[in-house]
């Protein structure tokens, strides 16, 4: 088995991959243990599949008791909830579908050349904070990778990178000049939390849809308690593990 001569502890520290990994995808191969990586990267999807597919179900049983009591605002409100639900239920779908063909592929895709380290700031869409994104871009194709896969590149250097073909994940990667990764974290200084922030107010987001249904049908509903229940999670649960995985490393 050819060894590359270029396996940095580094590089696989950040983004994930062993010596042996980034050997075989140099040979054209995805190892076992890549393949169910990225199957279990499609298992959030399946889980959220599952956790959409529920609550549409109960907004659509609860449509159809409230309709047949007569129809007025309270079925348009639920209604147009049923109809965002059902297409989040599209859309997860698909990327569930995609995931699950992608860990049986058999060759990973490879780019080599230059490439620059890029952190973008977008404006959160409810309005509150932004969002801090970090990419490797290579010109003709991009990859999304985390905060501390960020600090160890550096920039506008010539790397090889061995990727998955349709979700674009970065397998491993090897630098193709004298790499420092003192150097490269000079170079990109510690980011912030504002994800963080973003999961705890979607959180909020969940409750407050809960609060204004309970309004409109009454607070002893089902459907109330399950948006109150998931919102509170987001936001006192999933907000500071999204924390400590930007903290880690693993967080974008």
């Amino acid at each position: 088995m050819r060894v590359p001569a270029h396996f940095v502890p580094e590089l696989g520290g950040a983004f994930g991959f062993s010596e042996s990994e980034l050997a075989a995808n140099a040979e054209g191969r995805m190892t076992g243990k890549q393949r169910l990586r990225l199957l279990a990267n499609g298992f959030w999807y399946w889980l959220f599949l599952a956790f959409i597919a529920v609550m549409t179900a109960a907004v659509a049983i609860r449509t159809a008791m409230v309709l047949a009591n007569g129809f007025g605002p309270v079925v348009v409100l639920l209604v147009g909830i049923l109809l965002l639900f059902a297409l989040a239920l599209g859309l997860v779908w698909r990327w569930a579908l995609r995931s699950a063909a992608e860990a049986r592929t058999e060759a990973p895709a490879r780019y080599e050349g230059s490439v620059s380290v890029l952190e973008l700031e977008a404006d959160n869409p409810r309005g509150v904070g932004s969002y801090l994104s970090h990419y490797l871009d290579c010109g003709v194709i991009r990859f999304a990778i985390s905060y501390k896969a960020y600090r160890i590149m550096e920039d506008r250097q010539r790397w090889r990178i061995f990727y998955s073909p349709r979700s674009r994940r970065v397998l491993s990667i090897e630098p193709l000049f004298s790499f420092d990764p003192a150097r490269a974290r000079e170079q990109h200084p510690p980011t912030s939390y504002a994800s963080a922030i973003a999961v705890f107010l979607f959180g909020l987001v969940l409750m407050v849809i809960g609060l204004a249904i309970g309004l409109a049908v009454g607070l002893t509903d089902t459907l109330v308690a399950t948006f109150i229940v998931v919102g509170a999670l987001f936001a006192l649960v999933g907000a500071p593990l999204y924390a400590l995985g930007i903290r880690w490393g693993i967080s974008k």
